[in-house]
């Protein structure tokens, strides 16, 4: 199992990407130290980090999506096997993410934001996709909680948190 490199603690060739054997089967997976890392790549030097963020954090999940705008970076939905699908919007201030990393920190904390949002959500949302311009994440598809298929273009507002239904029942 890898273990996240830590800016202090710089390993070349390292991949967060690890086959691994389960069962007698190799298989290929994700392996992190904990499941609310923040996963940093410097592409000069083809190094990855591990930034450590403690205090509130989003819920585990997968089939989020992920955008960045500016210098924050928010996900939205997504869905925990266990649980459930999610209708949250999280932000994160990815200029104190750097700055931290460049001072050689590697513990963070209290830097994910619930955002309180109003107007047409999407409601609970997994494996959809979504593309930033501008302010606006616009947000496309995926699976509503019941697993039905969304057909409704949304576009979600970052400075004042407001969602808005582009078009509805796109096909």
């Amino acid at each position: 199992v890898y273990k996240m490199v830590s800016p202090a603690k710089k390993k070349e060739g390292f991949s967060p990407r690890k086959t691994k054997k389960h069962e007698g089967k190799e298989e290929d997976d994700l392996v992190f130290e904990r499941s609310y890392d923040l996963l940093d790549m410097d592409t000069m030097e083809s190094l990855w980090y591990s930034v450590r963020i403690q205090g509130v954090l989003p819920s585990k999940r997968s089939f989020h999506s992920s955008t960045v705008i500016q210098d924050s970076m928010y996900i939205i939905g997504g869905i925990d096997i266990q649980e459930d699908a999610f209708s949250d919007v999280w932000k994160i201030d990815l200029k104190l993410v750097a700055e931290y990393i460049s001072k050689g920190g590697s513990h963070l904390e209290d830097l994910w934001q619930l955002q309180k949002v109003s107007g047409d959500c999407p409601g609970k949302l997994s494996n959809h996709k979504s593309v930033g311009a501008r302010d606006l994440i616009y947000v496309y598809g995926g699976q509503t909680n019941n697993e039905n298929p969304d057909k409704c273009l949304y576009s979600f507002d970052t400075i004042t948190s407001v969602w808005k239904r582009i078009i509805a029942d796109v096909y």
